[in-house]
């Protein structure tokens, strides 16, 4: 998968520059592949419930560890919450920094692309308000997961209550692109890659 190889290449890396690195990964699941990987490994509760950040922060001071690398939308969302706690702020977290959150919000960055001149399907409060046919999905979901195609504002009214922060926009219809885009530590494009989305993981 791909955090196998994401730790593969981290390894060939720090083996071409000759650094020491000492990979520690934490799980809800004990069958996952990428656990195979790492030089030691944690069993955790699921992000955000009541014992994760306690975990979290035992294995940072037991394992003495330098840098944390979110898996996934919820970790993104969680250091968020947490970056600016004493112990978090000794670590270095590599993801995009406190502006991570704007990309993490459907809401908040559509209204980001809108406020640069980037075209976006409309966006609708209610049901009520909609018309035609829909996305109906949760503002801060991924994947394909809880994402509903529906036809008129009724349908999605039938949805709406079951999603948590539900998020209603036109849809639009044709191929789907994905951008890839690297930057340098100041921001500066460094390169970027279009590629055609064929198909969307549940998660």
């Amino acid at each position: 998968g791909r955090r196998v190889s994401l730790i593969q290449r981290l390894r060939e890396t720090a083996a071409k520059m000759q650094l020491n690195l000492y990979i520690t990964g934490t799980e809800i699941y004990p069958w996952t592949p990428s656990l195979k990987f790492c030089d030691s490994y944690h069993m955790v509760d699921k992000t955000f419930s009541e014992k994760h950040l306690i975990q979290l922060e035992e294995i940072i001071r037991n394992e003495k560890l330098d840098a944390v690398l979110p898996g996934n939308d919820y970790d993104l969302a969680f250091l968020q919450e947490v970056r600016k706690r004493p112990l978090w702020q000794s670590l270095k977290i590599l993801d995009a920094g406190p502006t991570q959150g704007l990309f993490l919000s459907k809401n908040e960055s559509a209204k980001f692309f809108t406020k640069i001149n980037l075209k976006v399907p409309l966006i609708y409060k209610e049901p009520k308000d909609g018309h035609g046919t829909m996305m109906l999905k949760e503002d801060q979901g991924h994947g394909s997961i809880n994402q509903y195609v529906v036809h008129h504002a009724d349908e999605a009214s039938r949805y709406w209550d079951r999603l948590k922060q539900p998020f209603l926009q036109e849809f639009v219809d044709g191929v789907e692109y994905t951008i890839d885009i690297f930057s340098s530590q100041d921001y500066q494009t460094v390169n970027c890659c279009p590629r055609i989305r064929r198909k969307v993981r549940a998660g």
